[in-house]
């Protein structure tokens, strides 16, 4: 099974967090037409970047990245 881009994404997907080389399962709770929200953290739609403001983290400069985990969760 092919991996889905981050703009085909849907509430439910699977994906995994990249924190400096350490994987971390997330699952997508909402999109808008920038953000993808896994719980409590934002990324951007674009790049995949984490989005933490009291980090000072933007869609660039950032230390945490998504990218779309294989298949589709939906439990």
């Amino acid at each position: 099974m092919k991996a889905k881009s981050l703009n085909d994404l849907q509430v439910g997907d699977a994906v995994i967090r990249d924190l400096s080389g350490v994987d971390m399962p997330l699952r997508v709770t909402n999109i808008t037409p920038t953000e993808i929200h896994c719980g409590p953290w934002i990324f951007s739609r674009r790049t995949g970047g984490e989005i933490d403001p009291d980090l000072g983290w933007d869609e660039t400069h950032t230390g945490s990245f998504i990218r779309p985990a294989f298949g589709r969760s939906v439990s």
